[in-house]
């Protein structure tokens, strides 16, 4: 008997354009349009497994077009599952 496995891209945008979260279960590569946040983007990976987070590619982005994120390899575990949290520097 054969098991599928299907891993699912989980993503998730704040009403106001405030933030925006993405699990990548697998790693891989994610494309945001920056473009539904309303102002610079301060991208950073968080860790699942540890609690912890990095930077992710630079300390911030304009809020236009689209642009590509790559999950870091492994997390702490040895697994690929993360975390892209993208929070935006103005407030409402």
């Amino acid at each position: 008997m054969k098991t599928m496995i299907r891993l699912v891209l989980l993503l998730a945008l704040a009403d106001d354009g405030g933030w925006a979260l993405a699990y990548l279960p697998a790693g891989g590569t994610i494309e945001v349009d920056l473009g539904r946040l309303r102002g610079p983007v301060g991208p950073q990976w968080f860790d699942p497994s540890s609690g912890k987070s990095i930077l992710a590619e630079g300390p911030l982005f304009a809020n236009r077009g689209r642009r590509s994120f790559t999950a870091p390899g492994k997390n702490a575990d040895g697994d690929s599952d993360w975390v892209l949290a993208l929070e935006t520097e103005t407030k409402p």
